[in-house]
């Protein structure tokens, strides 16, 4: 089987290239003798999960409140903030 990576450069020969003197390859399955450790927290889970259902009741409220008629747009606040964001784009390039 030939591998090629994205620049078209024929990377099969890796797969058979051999260790250099005095390194040892270590056997499938077997354990290691010294291993890494790590520990992953739930606290990165719980925050995305309160933070998509923070989102979906917001988005519930506007979408019922569009459907019904009640949402106002301001269109001085969305004026003002079009054209802040436009400054500072153009500060920035």
């Amino acid at each position: 089987m030939k591998i090629s990576d994205p620049n078209g450069i024929d990377i099969s020969a890796l797969s058979s290239a051999k260790a250099p003197a005095g390194v040892r390859p270590a056997a499938i399955g077997a354990p290691s003798i010294a291993s890494d450790h790590i520990q992953l927290s739930r606290l990165g889970a719980q925050l995305s999960e309160s933070s998509a259902s923070g989102y979906a009741a917001k988005l519930s409220a506007l979408t019922l409140a569009v459907s019904d008629g009640q949402y106002q747009v301001d269109a001085g606040a969305v004026g003002a903030a079009i054209i802040q964001h436009t400054l500072t784009l153009g500060r920035a390039a």
